[in-house]
């Protein structure tokens, strides 16, 4: 019989043995080396249970291997679920749209604009140049008073209640302010010098009528 084979024997009558800091069972001489590393193991597991009670925590993939299937792993933020499923990440929560400044109210006409219905806003004094039944006859006459310099236009005589009220388009120079009558008066002498029967005229919305001659 080998001496080898004596010390198995001898081991085997013996039962046990302290090893490594650990209690180890021997229950055959092929066996020592993996119940050497099975010791180690759980010295290796008793440690990494004392780091955690510190605090320490195990390696991330000691975590990896306990962590639940369904939760985030630690370079995941929040907000980062595949909501879609298709790989995509959840939308960010939009920005509201600016909201535009509300546009600054237009002024009221004055006397002598035309106001949103294309009528001249009264009262002022305009100098007449000429009434005809077709506004193309009117809008000529006007045309060569503004080529002779004067601020001619057209109106339409139904419009304003300070005139006569017959259906006539009026070939008019003007206007001057209500208020300045003296105004008026100059502004039909020079109207004059080219249409000898103007006169001066009211418009306004209301009446009653009047002129100056």
């Amino acid at each position: 019989m080998s001496l080898a084979l004596i010390g198995c024997l001898v081991l085997g009558v013996l039962g046990t043995v302290v090893a490594g800091g650990g209690l180890v069972v021997l229950r055959g001489c092929g066996e020592g080396d993996s119940r050497v590393a099975d010791s180690r193991d759980r010295d290796r597991d008793r440690d990494r249970d004392r780091d955690r009670d510190r605090g320490g925590g195990p390696p991330h993939r000691d975590r990896d291997r306990d962590r639940d299937p369904g939760d985030p792993t630690p370079d995941e933020g929040p907000g980062t679920e595949d909501e879609h499923g298709d790989g995509r990440t959840a939308d960010p929560t939009p920005e509201p749209e600016p909201v535009e400044a509300p546009v600054a109210a237009t002024r009221a006409a004055r006397p002598g604009d035309r106001g949103p219905d294309g009528r001249v806003v009264g009262p002022v004094w305009i100098a007449t140049a000429g009434a005809f039944p077709s506004r193309h006859k009117a809008e000529e006459r006007a045309s060569e008073l503004r080529d002779e310099g004067y601020e001619a236009d057209v109106l339409w005589i139904p419009d304003y209640g300070s005139f006569s009220g017959a259906e006539y388009w009026l070939a008019y120079v003007g206007y001057v302010e209500y208020s300045d009558r003296d105004g008026a008066e100059q502004m039909l002498a020079d109207v004059r010098r080219e249409v000898s029967d103007s006169y001066v005229l009211k418009l306004d919305d209301t009446g009653p009528r009047e002129e100056i001659r």
